[in-house]
């Protein structure tokens, strides 16, 4: 028997590969993920890869030079591990894909980054200089210095490469050069949504037949196999009002498998957005889940506790209340510089379960992290850093292990990129909404796809080629598959379904039974009081952002506006918010525009000076000026319809039927004598613009109405981010009687309860949802 080394895209799909071996009467072959391959295959002579941890470290030292002005002199480690993974992110693709930096100056679309593109190039060389010196090699530097490992491949008769998804140009010419060694058999299968893939081959003179299951040795460039078969997918699709409703809905089709006579284990729940993986433990109380993605670390109370300790020493007001609730004693948190033996020690006087053991050896032994615990010792062990530093790199390093799902059930849940190279009979998928499937790249923050296509790297298009390629397969082999979409917060179903052909929309009545008859941890914490409260609404100032609060939650509004307790600020950017500010600097009274180029010129400028000095915002001007097209047309056409901009980002206040208001308006313009207050919106306007009165919790612009108090007065919202579109009020005069009836209500009181929505959909984007066990908290 010929000594052959199989390679598969995951561990779980070499599992599955050897429990389907177990009644063979065989041997078994040996397997490596293609990862593990690619790894034992080189050779990276003295020098050592880098350990994960150091690189950003060694990031920021590079990029303390003249000119490089992402990075002040005094700009924090925090801060700078968040840009560091954009600039790995960058660095890794375009050496995988053999493109050097200077490449990108020949596209005429990059030519006003030539400067940027210079800094990125001296990073880099500073950045692999310095880790040189210590004898550390990165990964972004493999393609180029790598040596065949020949032991490793001379153990071998040669290999089979079972391929799911798409090689980049170094991993072709790795297997080429060990095709040149041993026999390289790749088997395949080709849909019409990776002809990414097959592109790639003939530029190797291999010609792979579309719709086919493939098998060809690429030591010959011979075709030893082609079986065409096109895509067979039957599956149901249906849709459900709330988010929450599609758990419901997919235990019951998974019910309904396993009465069709499918074996539990397998059948699988893909999850595209794995974000609800929290929810869907909290409802699975009898176990019939098992996480392939493991239990987070995250999960842990002495997790959570470490992250709000993070957030509290940022100005978190909410994870104080949080931290103080937990018997966290605040004034015994550290803010000196301390070595790795101090900042453990510290951890263990604040009274967090894991680090407050007699024996932490053992405690880091129960949760398998003492191997975690001595890499992390290793690497820092000369270093000495602020608490508040060592806490964020050792969070930063929790958050990338789990522990492996040992209790879970036989029904797997796993995401798409899990599910690589393995087959179910029953497949279930939920959360198939368009922007979630395919989901949406984070890959291009410095290259916009014109750039991409120049510089012949994968553009959004071919990422999300690769991801349909990868549900279609999983799709096509199951005997029963089950598609399940919400239309909350107004999605819209995946696009992706009429690529697939299936048209017809199914609609049940929800079986909530299923998620709140169990011991469902909804009920778990009903042990919570609403707290009746004194409140005299004739004093407080109201605003239409906390009417809405009061109106959507009585928990919410009584944390934010009577506790005060402020929200957290996301350090993340935000286009919507950017682009809003830019807007209102430029769209202004006496400001002229006659012609789009004149508005186009006048935002350019602008975007320019907001983005000066800001290498990553930099690289987000062609996006924003792409995004804002169609709102430079349409203003245009509404400008030259006569109307002028009279006032821009201005307060108003007043008495309406005896509640004080206030509010700050986006834009008033006139014509003739009209009036239209705009109001921009990056995000959807669907609650906004509610035509039932009755459901509306917005009143926004009724209360600019009842204040501004002017003749002939209409209103308008833009959608900055969809092209520029305008949207009247629906139902005017309707809603400005139920704000007076809300406000007649409102006045009537002399306190209010305390309590939490019964809308749990509204909880998910809450920013209290951890001080009322809502949110991922169910």
């Amino acid at each position: 028997m010929q000594n052959y080394l199989e390679i598969y895209s995951t561990s779980r799909a070499i599992r599955l590969t050897k429990e389907s071996y177990l009644n063979s009467n065989i041997f078994l072959p040996k397997m490596l993920t293609i990862s593990e391959f690619e790894s034992r295959a080189v050779t990276l002579g003295e020098k050592s890869l880098i350990p994960n941890l150091k690189r950003a470290l060694y990031l920021q030292e590079a990029s303390r030079f003249d000119g490089f002005n992402l990075v002040k002199k005094d700009i924090n480690l925090i801060k700078f591990y968040s840009n560091a993974k954009d600039f790995f992110r960058f660095f890794e693709e375009i050496s995988a894909e053999g493109v050097e930096i200077k490449e990108l100056y020949l596209s005429d679309t990059y030519a006003e980054f030539d400067r940027d593109l210079e800094l990125l190039e001296k990073l880099l060389n500073r950045y692999k200089n310095l880790i040189e010196n210590d004898g550390y090699i990165d990964k972004i530097f493999i393609p180029k210095e790598y040596k065949i490992n020949l032991n490793f491949i001379n153990s071998f008769d040669g290999f089979i490469l079972h391929l799911d998804g798409y090689l980049t140009k170094f991993e072709l010419e790795l297997f080429s050069k060990i095709a040149k060694l041993k026999p390289f058999i790749i088997k395949l299968r080709t849909t019409p949504f990776n002809k990414k893939v097959i592109d790639s081959f003939k530029n190797l003179d291999i010609s792979l037949d579309e719709n086919s299951f493939i098998e060809f040795n690429l030591s010959k460039n011979e075709i030893l196999k082609s079986k065409r078969q096109n895509l067979k997918i039957d599956a149901e699709v249906i849709e459900v009002s709330e988010h929450l409703e599609q758990i419901a809905i997919a235990i019951a089709k998974i019910e309904e498998f396993v009465q069709s006579g499918i074996k539990p284990e397998n059948i699988v729940l893909i999850v595209p957005d794995e974000s609800i993986v929290a929810t869907l433990k909290s409802f699975d109380t009898i176990k019939n889940f098992n996480f392939a993605m493991g239990i987070s670390y995250k999960d842990d109370i002495s997790f959570k506790i470490l992250e709000q300790i993070s957030k509290y020493l940022s100005g978190d007001e909410i994870a104080k209340e949080f931290l103080v609730h937990n018997s966290i004693d605040l004034e015994k948190i550290p803010n000196s510089k301390m070595s790795f033996e101090e900042f453990f020690n510290s951890l263990k006087n604040l009274n967090i379960p894991l680090y407050k053991e007699e024996d932490f050896q053992k405690a880091l032994d129960s949760v398998n992290l003492r191997e975690t615990f001595y890499k992390f010792k290793y690497i820092f062990q000369k270093s000495e850093f602020e608490f508040k530093y060592w806490l964020f790199l050792w969070l930063n390093e929790l958050k990338e292990h789990s522990l492996d799902d040992v209790a879970g059930g036989k029904v797997t849940v796993m995401g798409l990129l899990e599910s690589r190279g393995v087959e179910f009979e029953g497949v279930v998928i939920i959360d198939f909404n368009d922007g979630v499937v395919p989901s949406k790249s984070n890959k291009d923050r410095f290259l916009n796809t014109a750039v991409r296509k120049a510089a012949n790297l994968p553009t959004i298009a071919d990422r999300e080629n690769l991801q349909k390629h990868y549900y279609a397969k999983l799709l096509d082999s199951a005997k029963r598959a089950a598609i399940i979409y919400s239309t909350s917060d107004n999605a819209q179903a995946s696009k992706f379904l009429y690529e697939l052909n299936l048209n017809k929309i199914n609609r049940y009545k929800t079986p909530l039974n299923l998620l709140f008859d169990l011991k469902s941890s909804y009920n778990r914490y009903s042990h919570l009081k609403d707290e009746e409260i004194k409140f005299n609404p004739l004093e407080f100032i109201w605003s239409p952002q906390s009417l809405k609060a009061f109106l959507e939650c009585k928990r919410k509004f009584f944390y934010r506006y009577i506790k005060k307790i402020t929200e957290p600020q996301s350090s993340d950017l935000n286009d919507g918010a950017i682009l809003h500010s830019i807007l209102a600097k430029v769209i202004k009274p006496n400001a002229v525009f006659n012609d789009k180029e004149s508005l186009k010129e006048a935002i350019q400028k602008e975007i320019d000076l907001y983005t000066k000095d800001n290498i990553e915002l930099i690289y987000k001007k062609p996006l924003w000026i792409d995004m804002l097209d169609g709102f430079i047309n349409r203003q245009i056409e509404h400008f030259n319809k006569g109307w002028v901009v009279k006032s821009c980002e201005f307060s108003v206040s007043g008495n309406i039927e005896g509640l004080k208001f206030s509010g700050r308006v986006d834009r008033l313009d006139k014509k003739d004598d009209f009036y239209l207050i705009i109001d921009y919106k990056s995000g959807s306007i669907a609650k906004a613009n509610l035509k039932d009165s009755e459901k509306l919790e917005d009143f926004q612009m009724s209360i600019y109405s009842k204040l501004l108090d002017l003749p002939n007065m209409d209103f308008m919202f833009i959608e900055i981010l969809s092209d520029g579109k305008e949207t009247y009020l629906d139902s005017v005069q309707d809603k400005e009687d139920k704000l007076i009836e809300h406000i007649n209500y409102i006045k009537s009181l002399k306190s209010f309860k305390t309590e939490q929505t019964q809308d749990l959909q509204k909880c998910r984007f809450c920013p209290y949802q951890l001080l009322c066990h809502r949110g991922e908290y169910l």
